[in-house]
């Protein structure tokens, strides 16, 4: 950069210019002449900042980033130099991203992906923007002049999973670290395709980055995660515990980019939310060894969730020597009619597992065969309150209104199984086994204060 201008070829000038390459990705939007040096060019009134535009890999070859300046319509559509696009292995990696160099001097701009035609806006399931340091030049843009365009303002968000049932082979699935994804005919639930993930050498898995346009558009909104998942090892396959101590079962979690503050652009932090307090979507029971088992879990779009310019989910946790395979991947809309019925989910758990149920202490379940029907059993347990619990929308609550809690329980010894009777008034006799009972426990999200309903 010529701070001064006082290196212009014809003679000194009064406001900064740049040397440059001589291509068009650079000269493009000069505020001034560009004349030929050398193998270079100046560019007279000039200040250029570069960014690197960042957006999924997958499925986006030959796409361009079409600029625009407001004012005078300058326009230039930038290509990606990605070295992976010949490379299947690489290009499979989460973090090899396809980039955009874009040198741009002071000015409001509009950048849109486009298709490898050329007309067509496109939206490649993430966009962000890392911005090089400032110049020491005046008359540069930065973050806040550039407007990245999201087509497409009736998109269904209902699905956020692209080729979940695996038919697609692989496409869009990407590794978070090391090892091979292949496309398993026949493998999958009830004879389906499914991916496997193989050589894997840590707890690393695979997942897809999700369209950021449903997160922008849908805070306060609720998403269910349901994906299918076998562990196999050689000759044998792996059976995994969800509950205690085990690490063999794998969960779901989210990595992501978040501009620090998203008025300025000015530094994308990354994350990694992998350890168990950050379980997304984890193991439920029942879970049989060599069969698929479900993954399940519930999020929110948060206020912070939907300020995401990145989010990768993915699964993580399986033991590193076992072979990880995926069918059936889902993450969807919460259906929304149960505020209009039983506020609970799965509460006669005919879905013939334990997916929207947790344990409230350190206890463990397992699914068992009753008179009534399936049922959810809880043991282990340390401390009276232990026991399943269910998160309640709040928003299916309506003041004034009166509901009716009922449920079946039985109470087993937990040395031999044996039924045992309970008394309702245990609480004054410390000699007799008291009930179980149903607590509600709300949190106050201003201070964060809960209060406990025994019932």
């Amino acid at each position: 950069t010529d701070v001064d201008g006082s290196s212009a070829p014809q003679g000194p000038a009064s406001a900064p210019g740049s040397f440059v390459s001589d291509t068009q990705d650079l000269q493009a939007f000069a505020h001034g002449a560009c004349t030929q040096v050398g193998e270079l060019a100046y560019c007279r009134d000039t200040c250029l900042r570069t960014a690197l535009f960042h957006i999924d890999q997958s499925d986006t070859f030959l796409w361009t980033l079409h600029v625009t300046r407001d004012g005078d319509g300058a326009e230039h559509a930038f290509r990606s130099v990605y070295p992976h696009d010949g490379d299947p292995t690489a290009l499979r990696s989460y973090a090899n991203t396809r980039t955009f160099s874009v040198s741009l001097p002071a000015g409001k701009y509009r950048a849109e992906l486009r298709d490898a035609g050329g007309a067509e806006a496109r939206w490649p399931r993430f966009v962000y923007e890392a911005w090089e340091g400032v110049p020491e030049c005046a008359g540069h843009a930065s973050g806040p002049d550039v407007t990245v365009v999201e087509p497409d303002p009736d998109l269904d968000c209902t699905e956020l999973v692209e080729n979940g049932d695996f038919e697609g082979g692989g496409a869009m699935w990407l590794r978070r670290h090391l090892g091979d994804l292949a496309a398993l005919d026949g493998a999958g639930v009830d004879g389906s395709r499914a991916v496997g993930h193989f050589n894997r050498t840590d707890a690393h898995g695979f997942g897809q980055n999700l369209d950021t346009r449903c997160l922008h558009r849908n805070e306060g909104k609720y998403y269910e995660i349901n994906i299918w998942f076998k562990l196999e090892k050689k000759p044998d396959a792996l059976a995994c515990q969800p509950y205690g101590g085990d690490t063999t079962c794998p969960y779901v979690v989210f990595t992501y980019a978040i501009y620090r503050d998203p008025a300025t652009k000015e530094e994308v932090l990354k994350g990694d939310k992998w350890h168990k307090g950050h379980m997304m979507a984890k193991a439920v029971v029942p879970q049989t060894p060599g069969q698929y088992n479900l993954l399940h879990g519930v999020f929110e779009v948060t206020d912070r969730l939907q300020a995401y310019q990145q989010l990768f989910f993915h699964v993580f946790g399986a033991h590193p020597d076992s072979d990880l395979l995926l069918d059936d991947a889902s993450i969807r809309v919460l259906d929304t009619d149960v505020c209009a019925g039983n506020l609970l989910r799965n509460g006669d758990f005919q879905a013939g597992n334990s997916k929207f149920w947790k344990p409230q202490g350190g206890e463990s379940h397992e699914m068992v065969a009753t008179p009534h029907g399936p049922a959810l059993r809880a043991y282990g347990r340390t401390h009276t309150n232990n026991g399943p619990r269910q998160d309640v929308y709040a928003d299916c609550l309506v003041e004034g209104d009166r509901y009716l809690v009922t449920g079946r329980f039985r109470l087993e010894r937990a040395s031999d199984g044996a039924v045992q009777d309970c008394d309702r008034n245990a609480a004054l006799h410390k000699d007799l086994l008291g009930c179980s009972e149903f607590v509600i426990i709300a949190s106050a999200p201003a201070t964060g204060q809960k209060y406990y309903k025994a019932g």
